[in-house]
């Protein structure tokens, strides 16, 4: 599941409001920083649906929290969820698509976009080996 948040795949088309720029922003503004998002909604969404322990939930969580740390940092590289528990947590957020929407841009500027479409195994392998090596050099 690779993310770039700087493309625009004609594959997805959404509407935005007319003041929401999915595209990064040129320029610079006060954003939050992934501890600042309210998730709650999305863990008790995926306890209710996906039977997970809130324990769990919340791991997930921190995990994705960290994941959006990352893409803030490094906004031009292609970061991969490294569990599954993480990319479930992502999804539910998507889900969420207004709060979705607004986090996104309050965080980065811009709409994150999820593809799905990793060509092959070994493909998502490498990336999340990729992604990984990110988040140990930056201490995420």
């Amino acid at each position: 599941m690779f993310c770039n948040p700087r493309s625009w795949n004609s594959h997805y088309t959404s509407r935005f409001p007319d003041d929401f720029d999915h595209r990064a922003s040129t320029t610079p503004k006060k954003r939050i920083v992934p501890e600042d998002i309210d998730l709650e909604s999305v863990v008790k969404e995926i306890v209710k649906k996906e039977r997970w322990k809130t324990a769990r939930a919340k791991r997930a969580e921190k995990e994705y929290r960290y994941f959006l740390a990352l893409i803030r940092r490094h906004s031009t590289a292609k970061a991969v969820p490294w569990n599954n528990d993480l990319d479930t947590f992502w999804h539910y957020h998507i889900l969420d698509t207004q709060k979705y929407a607004a986090d996104c841009k309050a965080l980065f500027g811009y709409y994150l976009h999820h593809d799905p479409h990793i060509k092959n195994m070994a493909e998502h392998k490498a990336a999340v080996r990729k992604t990984l090596k990110l988040r140990e050099a930056n201490n995420v």
